[in-house]
């Protein structure tokens, strides 16, 4: 998927979506990404979300792992 296309599929996923604190943390989260100045991240949620996949030890995703990730994506998102 190019970056064109990804950027399509995400908005067309966000304006679909009616989770209040999901939308509220993802708009955090391209705040913190969007301030040009700021070097360190100040919401310790969003810090926590950006920095888990350096805590979390490198394991391979089984079957069962995405298939659970798809479905919490696909109750989330209503599709």
């Amino acid at each position: 998927m190019n970056k064109k296309a990804l950027k399509l599929a995400i908005i067309q996923k966000l304006t679909s979506c009616e989770d209040e604190q999901l939308l509220q943390t993802i708009w955090k989260m391209l705040e913190e990404f969007s301030n040009a100045g700021s070097a360190a991240v100040s919401d310790p949620l969003i810090e926590a979300l950006l920095n888990s996949e350096k805590a979390a030890p490198a394991q391979p995703a089984t079957d069962q792992d995405i298939a659970d990730i798809q479905q919490s994506i696909d109750e989330i998102f209503g599709t």
